[in-house]
């Protein structure tokens, strides 16, 4: 889902020369995989709407965003005494609804979704009927997807700031992983989509997974969606392409490692050309710890990425809780867990134009008369900015004791090479001058 609770760092010298990505793994991430969510199709640029209308009891009076499955608005629900508050709906596209199958999964897995209760997860409020079709309503979160924010800082990625995020999308897979029943007894329910484009980072600092209930129904009409899958293989575990049917959250658990390895590299892990050699990768790969890669993390951080990347469930973290846990103990001991405020600056800095422009048109849409008839269309979070962020001295702070050795990529054997014969010139210099000095020569 693409909503958008509320929503600056001076980045360190940056590498004028990328090394190559080794041969395993695939190069630098892909503009359409980032951007390319199911929900979320930042390309185009859809017309304003011409007469204002209601989604059940939520009022639109913006657009958010257009996918396969529908269109996002921004929607306003008014209640007594002057009360009211922002939602982001979810309104599926017409032909849906002819499908029963996909509404009655949809139906069900909303039912389930709307138990979860944490702040690191954007819940389903509500799901209704209305004139074409049913709709979704979730919590209006001001920010950006993770896959907006990494598409926008392609070669700034600080631990420092990454880690936090990925612990509070981890923590809130947990509270889903772990809702109960009516008997008290766990659901068992599975995201299935865990990605940078359902990871939604607030201008609040918070990150919240998002789109529960919605990915098991999604996948009935994959077939019918030209490009679907591309970009969403690379995230699936290996028993999701294997053996569907045996799915436990441990397969959440995979994509959040597969989601933290690569941002903190810059690289795609297992993309491949094609919807099989992404397979293939899946299966297959030798997956090399992430500091030896593109943008080079701390090493502190190989064993337990590594971990939640095990083909084999059994050998992967036992909970989302636990890898939250793990990470952030190695972030603590190496001084590398931001504070949320430091989150903030950096989402705030990346998307400054963009959320100052929402903000203002949200005033406009909300005071406007509704009689107008007019929907705004908010701006779209691209990754090339018009001009370049210039992130704050907060974040900036934030980041500094990851800089030094996380935003360092790892030299070439050319330059290895280049460096060796200029100590040893330089000591047989020194050596001959040392004789002649000496009288020697």
């Amino acid at each position: 889902m693409g909503s958008v609770d509320r929503a600056r760092s001076s980045p360190p010298p940056r590498p004028s020369k990328p090394p190559p990505a080794p041969p395993s793994v695939a190069p630098l991430e892909p503009e359409l995989e980032i951007l390319g969510s199911d929900d979320l199709i930042e390309s185009s640029t859809p017309t304003p709407q011409v007469g204002r209308r209601s989604l059940g009891p939520y009022e639109i009076i913006a657009e958010i965003a257009r996918g396969g499955m529908g269109v996002v608005y921004l929607c306003r629900r008014a209640g007594e005494a002057g009360f009211e508050r922002l939602f982001a709906v979810k309104a599926m596209h017409p032909h849906l609804a002819r499908d029963r199958e996909f509404v009655a999964m949809l139906i069900d897995e909303a039912r389930l979704a709307a138990r979860i209760h944490h702040h690191n997860v954007a819940s389903v409020l509500d799901l209704g009927v209305g004139e074409d079709g049913y709709f979704l309503a979730m919590p209006y979160v001001e920010g950006c997807s993770l896959a907006q924010l990494l598409a926008r800082n392609r070669t700034y990625r600080p631990p420092s700031l990454i880690v936090p995020i990925v612990i509070g999308a981890l923590n809130g897979l947990h509270a889903a992983h772990t809702v109960l029943d009516d008997d008290g007894r766990e659901v068992g329910l599975i995201h299935r989509d865990v990605s940078p484009q359902n990871i939604l980072v607030g201008v609040d600092g918070d990150a919240r997974i998002t789109d529960f209930g919605v990915a098991k129904a999604r996948a009935r009409i994959s077939s019918t969606e030209p490009g679907f899958l591309k970009g969403k293989l690379c995230y699936a575990a290996p028993e999701m392409i294997e053996r569907a049917a045996a799915l436990d959250h441990r397969a959440d658990v995979f994509a959040a490692g597969v989601v933290l390895w690569s941002a903190l590299t810059g690289r795609s892990l297992f993309q491949g050309a094609s919807d099989a050699e992404t397979i293939h990768r899946v299966l297959t790969l030798d997956v090399p710890p992430p500091s030896r890669v593109g943008l080079a993390p701390p090493a502190i951080f190989d064993p337990i990425i590594l971990r939640a990347l095990a083909r084999d469930p059994a050998d992967r973290f036992a909970s989302a809780a636990a890898m939250a846990a793990a990470l952030r103990a190695a972030a603590i001991a190496s001084g590398m867990l931001g504070a949320p405020t430091r989150v903030a600056c950096w989402v705030r800095d990346t998307f400054a134009a963009e959320i100052d422009q929402r903000q203002r048109l949200i005033r406009d849409a909300v005071h406007a008369d509704p009689a107008a008839g007019v929907v705004a269309v908010l701006p779209r979070f691209v990754g090339t900015p018009a001009t370049t962020a210039t992130p704050s001295a907060a974040a900036a702070t934030a980041a500094a004791p990851t800089t030094t050795a996380a935003e360092e990529l790892p030299a070439t054997a050319t330059e290895i090479a280049r460096f060796a014969a200029a100590v040893v010139a330089a000591f047989v210099v020194g050596s001959l001058a040392t004789l002649w000095a000496r009288g020697l020569l």
